[in-house]
């Protein structure tokens, strides 16, 4: 994807298809009426843009989408007790605490193992405009990026529900993962982060 581009033009948007396709309707509507070469040839044209839109959306992930794949693979992951496939989605430069990759690592196997939690339904991702930045001014591309989404933990420990603000990385590889996370109550606004039990 070219970076300066809008993501929206690549992500197949409910929206954008709604005013692409009443638009087409309302010009085969006024060209049926009035059958003039301009009008046929708009209604040729919205449905171009219709097909070119729906193969950009095909052909082409984009950030938004990346980071959005990257935290549902570690919900499946949760539920399926595989932790290398939540962990596949776990950035190496990960540091929550002071703690790493590693710690991360042994504290969530022993909850998987444990039975402690059995998913964690994920939801509401929110994106700010300016959700992208460089960690550094010489990098050649934004490599972090902020994200806030609604999690649940499911299971016998009938968990809560979060606000999760979450600190991606685009690793050396170009794949997104998580760098580190903080929980906020969902309901009540606060500043001061949650403690998350068995995580924290």
């Amino acid at each position: 994807m070219i970076e300066w581009l809008p993501e929206w033009l690549f992500e197949g948007q409910f929206l954008v298809y709604a005013i692409l396709i009443a638009t087409l309707i309302f010009m085969g509507i006024v060209w049926k009426q009035t059958p003039r070469r301009a009008y046929a040839v708009t209604v040729f044209v919205l449905v171009g843009l219709i097909a070119l839109y729906c193969l950009l959306d095909f052909l082409v992930e984009t950030d938004h989408e990346q980071i959005t794949h990257a935290i549902s693979e570690m919900s499946a992951g949760v539920q399926a007790k595989d932790v290398n496939r939540i962990f596949d989605s776990v950035s190496k430069d990960y540091n929550r605490h002071g703690l790493d990759k590693d710690g991360f690592r042994q504290m969530t196997s022993s909850v998987i193992t444990g039975n402690i939690v059995d998913r964690v339904a994920i939801w509401g991702y929110d994106f700010a405009p300016d959700y992208k930045e460089k960690s550094s001014p010489s990098d050649a591309r934004e490599n972090i990026a902020h994200v806030n989404f609604m999690a649940k933990p499911v299971g016998g420990d009938k968990g809560m529900t979060y606000l999760i603000k979450a600190v991606m990385r685009r690793d050396a590889d170009g794949k997104w993962r998580m760098q580190s996370w903080e929980a906020y109550d969902a309901y009540h606004e606060s500043k001061e982060p949650l403690h998350v039990p068995y995580l924290n």
